[in-house]
């Protein structure tokens, strides 16, 4: 093999790393956190809109905050991570579940999981992050290193940008797939 193809397979392996998630579930209480805690998984990182939420609800519902504190009760240390930009939105559902977050994250970069693995001194490494879009939730995830998990969005109904950019996350992860 030349030297162009193997440096195009290489870029193709680090690409398929950062946008393929671990796993992929149709809600966040689908995750199996027991067989994750047995791994060495210790903290949750969950993103909020159209994961616990849709963007039109102000408090969670009753099902995902329940999920929530039986998380909590096997052990997990739980944090919102949300690109929204409400800090009141967000610290309201924080308050709601009795867990700490951010707001305008700016996933997919990592200043915020960085941040509150630091200041609550968790390892990004021994984290799950779960979320609804793949080129925000999971490259933020998979850039720190944790286990991350793409869930099905809640809401279906998406705006025109959030549409298109739902099938090219769908798109990518195809392409991504083709080259195990």
């Amino acid at each position: 093999m030349n030297r162009w193809n193997q440096l195009g397979r290489q870029y193709l392996r680090m690409g398929r790393e950062l946008v393929m998630p671990d796993a992929a579930y149709a809600s966040v209480e689908m995750i199996p956190l027991g067989a994750l805690a047995e791994r060495g998984y210790d903290t949750l990182l969950l993103d909020v809109d159209n994961t616990l939420l849709t963007r039109r609800q102000r408090y969670m519902s009753l099902q995902k905050s329940t999920w929530i504190e039986q998380v909590k009760k096997q052990g997990f240390r739980v944090f919102l991570v949300s690109n929204n930009s409400s800090k009141k939105r967000v610290c309201l559902l924080c308050d709601q579940v009795q867990v700490m977050g951010t707001f305008f994250s700016l996933k997919p970069f990592t200043f915020s999981i960085r941040s509150l693995a630091h200041k609550y001194g968790f390892d990004p490494r021994r984290s799950v992050v779960g979320g609804d879009q793949i080129l925000t939730d999971v490259v933020a995830g998979n850039w720190v290193g944790a286990y991350t998990v793409w869930v099905e969005p809640i809401d279906r109904r998406l705006s025109l940008l959030k549409t298109i950019q739902r099938d090219f996350e769908t798109h990518l992860l195809r392409f991504f797939d083709t080259f195990k």
